[in-house]
Parts: structure tokens; C-alpha cells; sequence
């Protein structure tokens, strides 16, 4: 049997942080059916004809059959890493790594009496004396209405102590009255939480741009994967609020200090995005709040991703309003003046850039005016809006889609957001993920009739707050 234990990233390792826990990031050649993906992640154990390995996009530990791997290039760099995955999952793990004394949650392996044995051991940082709580899941909770998962409720079963630990098990005692534990029990370290607060990245001008913003809900969904202690974003609004900053301009580092301790982080995630030729330079750091030390940093280049519009003002997408002159001239018509022909949607269809009963779309922290909002049908996965266009020479319809503002990375599924004229798909965003990727459409519509909005949507549809920037027809 051989075996890689918890692995460090080569920044982590080199900067002196938790070096003292050997590992390695590796790069996996996994054969499905005649294709090869290539994947990412760790490397825990290799036994028998299976190999142990953790995905480093999902987070999910996987039991690979040999015979569908192909290859395995290990260790690999952050920044080979980062080619492959993107860079939030990379400096997530960088940032996790970091603080080996983070313990993740562990499972109840066996049970002796009222003592039990947790898959945690001194390779994962346990010590003895170390406290645990135990919990017990209980069955899954879901919405009477639409049959939606709504999580799970945790009982407390008991307090326990680490009294045996062994390199990836550990004996665990109760600190007195207990229920009776289970295989699968959850144990949780009783430590003190170092909070992690992600601010979205800056641009040179000290501006955050919409992909140092989606930077920052990636890099929550990949903490809260690695199950790091972080700061919610909605507190992070709240205190930009109370000191009157702007959400898009962060000033300075003796600014985000203040933040930080106003917050309640131990530590911050802060840096830059910088634009070179063909590629974004991503400079990332960690830094203590109350000492300003910086824990880790990493420099990643990665490819630029041209869907992702760096615009500092909403209105230079061009969706918040067309021009005046262009509305005087009676050039453009929105689809919020039209009464739809059908229209299929989850409760309430907003218009006039209504959400709901009482609230207004929000995309990109701007309200467009003549919005609209097309939540899916839980039922039929999708929503849809259908209009007859008027006889006219409009030549172009546009909007932008988006999710709104309120839901930040909280959606279950991606979106995806369609445009049909005359039954032919005249155009198809890519899957939206989180409340800062905002794609623009624009497409030709001269000769079409029928115009159908189409917003798909194939697992939940909790969070899925799909909302349509000013559509409208224009004849330039």
C-alpha cells in the first residue's frame, strides 16, 4: 500500500507554512469510455486496484478504479494546477493549507461502548486532548410545497476527547453524558474559528472590477468545500455600508484592515487582478488582520476569459437604459411595454423591473427600470416568456442575463438563458453560477414574429432568481 497524505500546494510548502505535513497537488490522466479527462486534485491513497483521490474543482472524494487511469503527473505546480482548474480551487486550498490547525469535520469509523474511533489522526493534525463534538444528521427536511431539499437538521450527541491518536485514526472519550453514537456520526473539532473574509480582488486602479468580484464567490464556494471558517458576504456588505464605501472600491490595505476587524476575520483574502497580453495576472495574499502579516501569497497567470466583461459602471454593458436620443427617436421598444403571449414561470413574473411582490431586480448593484424576472418552475425546470413582436423594422434585440444580486453564489444550479425567434435558437448564454457573471446578448431579429425567452434550469431551482437587463428591440 502506498499513501499521500494531505497534500500542500508548493507555495505553501516554500513560504514555510505548515511544511511540516508532507504531501503533493497532482494531476490525474482519468479514461472515460474512449475519452481522457484530465483532473486535478490530491492524491490521498493508492490499495489495491483503487486509487483515493480529492477533486480539487468539487471537493468530492472519489474512489478512481485503476484501469481507467491513463497517467499521473505528480507533483504539479499551482500554476499548472491552476491551468487546469481555474484560479479560485487553487488558492483556495493554498488558503486552507495555510492553517493546519483548521481541522476538517471527521466520521465516526467504529464504536466501542461509549467511546468511538473517527477517521482523523495525527496526519490530519489531531492531538491528544483535542475535544470533539458528535453530531447525528437527521433524515433530510424538504419543502412541502415544491419537494425541494431544505438540508438537514444536527443533533448533538455528546462532548467528547481525543484519547488514542494513531496516524489516521483516533479514539475519542465522552466528557460525560452522551447518546448513543453511530457509524457515520459527524465529529467536529471544538476549536477556536479563524474567520476568513474574501474581498473581491482590485484592478491596478484600485477598482474592483466584475471578475475580481466573481473571483471572491468562487473562492467561497471552494472554502466552504474545504470546510474553512469564513466571514458570510452579507456581513462584509453590511460593514461597507456602515463606514459609506463603495462596493466597487476598496481605497487601500489600511482600508480593508478596518474591514477586517470590523467583521470579525482573523485573517483576509485581498489582491489584484492585473490584464497582460492573452492572460490575467492573479496576485493573491493572506493577511492576518491584526498583525498584517501576510500568511501566503501566490502569483497566478491564467488564460482571460472574454465572457467575463471587466466594466468598473454597469451602464457600459449598455443595459441599464439605451441612449436618450436613441428613445426619442423611437428606436427602441422594451418587451416590458409588450403583453406575452404565454408565460411560464415559478409564482411571479416581474416586469418593469419588479422581483417578486415587493422588490426591485438588482444586477450588478444598478436596478434596470424596464427588467424582467423569470424564476423556473420547479416542476418543468425551466421558465419561459413568449412574445408576438410587433410589425415594425427592429433589427436588433438586446439585454443582458444575469442572476439577482441577492443570491451571490447561494444558487444550486446553473443557468442557462436562451433567446428563440420563430422556434430557431437564435442565442444561448453559458451556464451562469453566481450573481456576478453577467452575459450580454445581442442578436439579429429582423423578420422574426415570435420572440421566446427561455431560462433552463435542470436540478434545483432554489436561488434561481434568473433576471433579464432592459430587454428590448432597437433598429440600430
Amino acid at each position: 500500500m502506498r499513501i499521500w497524505t494531505t497534500a500542500l500546494l508548493v507555495l505553501v510548502a516554500q513560504s514555510g507554512w505548515g511544511a511540516d505535513i508532507p504531501g503533493r497537488l497532482s494531476r490525474i490522466g482519468q479514461v472515460t469510455g474512449t475519452t481522457v479527462k484530465t483532473r486535478c486534485g490530491i492524491l490521498h491513497e493508492e490499495q489495491g486496484d483503487k486509487i483515493r483521490f480529492l477533486d480539487l474543482v468539487s471537493g468530492n472524494e472519489e474512489q478512481i478504479p485503476k484501469s481507467e487511469v491513463r497517467d499521473i503527473k505528480s507533483p504539479i505546480s499551482e500554476q499548472d494546477a491552476a491551468m487546469l482548474t481555474g484560479a479560485a480551487p487553487v488558492v483556495a486550498w493554498a488558503v486552507k493549507n495555510t492553517f493546519p490547525e483548521l481541522l476538517e469535520p471527521g466520521l465516526v469509523a467504529a464504536v466501542e461502548g461509549k467511546s468511538a474511533y473517527i477517521n482523523k489522526g495525527k496526519s490530519d493534525g489531531v492531538r491528544v486532548g483535542q475535544k470533539f463534538k458528535v453530531y447525528k444528521e437527521s433524515d433530510e427536511i424538504k419543502d412541502p410545497a415544491t419537494g425541494e431539499s431544505l438540508g438537514a437538521v444536527q443533533q448533538l450527541i455528546g462532548e467528547f476527547q481525543a484519547a488514542d491518536v494513531q496516524e489516521r485514526i483516533t479514539k475519542i472519550d465522552p466528557l460525560g453524558e452522551s447518546k448513543p453514537l453511530s457509524v457515520g456520526d459527524s465529529a467536529i473539532s471544538d476549536q477556536p474559528e479563524k474567520n476568513i473574509a474574501v474581498l473581491p480582488l482590485k484592478d491596478s486602479e484600485g477598482e474592483v472590477s466584475i471578475a475580481g468580484q466573481k473571483f471572491a464567490e468562487e473562492m467561497m464556494v471552494h472554502l466552504a468545500r474545504l470546510h474553512a471558517p469564513m466571514v458570510e458576504r452579507a456581513k462584509l456588505d453590511d460593514v461597507l455600508d456602515e463606514l459609506s464605501l463603495e462596493k466597487t472600491r476598496l481605497v487601500d490595505d489600511s482600508t480593508e484592515k478596518k474591514v477586517g476587524k470590523l467583521i470579525g476575520a482573523f485573517a483576509i483574502v485581498t489582491g489584484e487582478i492585473k490584464p497582460e497580453k492573452f492572460v490575467d495576472v492573479y496576485n493573491v495574499r493572506l493577511v492576518e488582520v491584526e498583525t498584517g502579516k501576510i500568511r501566503s501569497a501566490t502569483t497566478i497567470r491564467i488564460k482571460r476569459d472574454d465572457s467575463i466583461k471587466a466594466v468598473r459602471k454597469p451602464e457600459e454593458i449598455g443595459w441599464l437604459t439605451t441612449s436618450e436620443q436613441e428613445e426619442r427617436e423611437g428606436g427602441v421598444m422594451y418587451l416590458s411595454e409588450l403583453k406575452p403571449l404565454n408565460v411560464e414561470v415559478y409564482k411571479i413574473f416581474g416586469t418593469n423591473g419588479q422581483h417578486g411582490d415587493n422588490d426591485k431586480i438588482s444586477i450588478g448593484k444598478a436596478f434596470p427600470r424596464k427588467g424582467l424576472s423569470t424564476h423556473p418552475d420547479p416542476r418543468k425546470k425551466g421558465a419561459y416568456v413568449v412574445y408576438e413582436l410587433p410589425a415594425n423594422d427592429y433589427r436588433l434585440f438586446r439585454t443582458v442575463v444575469a442572476i439577482h444580486d441577492s443570491v451571490g453564489n447561494r444558487i444550486k444550479t446553473p443557468l442557462v438563458f436562451e433567446v428563440w425567434g420563430d422556434h430557431t435558437l437564435l442565442w444561448q448564454s453559458n451556464p451562469i453560477r453566481t450573481s456576478f457573471d453577467i452575459q450580454e446578448c445581442r442578436v439579429k431579429i429582423k423578420g422574426v414574429k415570435r420572440l421566446e425567452l427561455r431560462v433552463n434550469c435542470p436540478g434545483s431551482t432554489e436561488f434561481a432568481w434568473a433576471v433579464w437587463g432592459d430587454p428590448r428591440l432597437s433598429r440600430k
